[in-house]
């Protein structure tokens, strides 16, 4: 997914049309991201933070935010689409609800993604394409080969042990739950 277009994009995969998708199609996995989300809550421990952040919110999709929202002192979305948290806090139906959800909008993959887009816009893909497929997936695994991976960013505005349950929601289908 090109960061120029994530926006647009997102809103196509992303929020109430996709997950009514994935509940017709796939409930179990809505339940089984849902069931992760709240069992951290349930263990997390009395002296930790009480504080939740979601790093690579989106719009919420596969995250049950009301649940969160409810059980937590503060929830925090952390995703580079600010569109897309906001889609996701607005359909909070609560209002108060809505007030415990902070957003921040930040590239939790350390520049990768501008550095993938970077390589990418440097390809000829109009004349790769004349050369064939396999050119041009080769061509795109060569862009993410040479994409640095860094350490993961410090973001700013968030400190230490600031939350008791750190939840990774970047690309779903494959969500982590962290307690501290």
């Amino acid at each position: 997914m090109r960061i120029d277009t994530l926006t647009y994009n997102n809103i196509q995969t992303q929020g109430a049309r996709r997950r009514m998708w994935l509940r017709q199609r796939c409930p179990q996995h809505l339940q089984q991201c849902s069931a992760l989300m709240l069992l951290a809550l349930q263990k997390r421990q009395g002296s930790a933070s009480q504080s939740v952040i979601v790093l690579g919110a989106g719009a919420c999709t596969e995250v049950p935010l009301a649940e969160l929202a409810r059980d937590s002192d503060e929830v925090v979305l952390a995703d580079l689409d600010l569109a897309s948290m906001r889609q996701g806090r607005d359909e909070l139906t609560s209002p108060a609800l809505r007030k415990k959800v902070r957003l921040l909008s930040c590239d939790i993959s350390g520049g990768v993604s501008a550095d993938l887009n970077r390589l990418i816009g440097q390809q000829r893909w109009d004349k790769l394409v004349s050369q064939g497929a396999q050119v041009v997936f080769d061509a795109a695994a060569d862009c993410l080969e040479q994409c640095s991976v860094p350490d993961l960013p410090e973001i700013e505005g968030l400190h230490a042990g600031e939350f008791g349950v750190v939840i990774s929601s970047y690309c779903s289908l494959n969500s982590s739950v962290i307690l501290y």
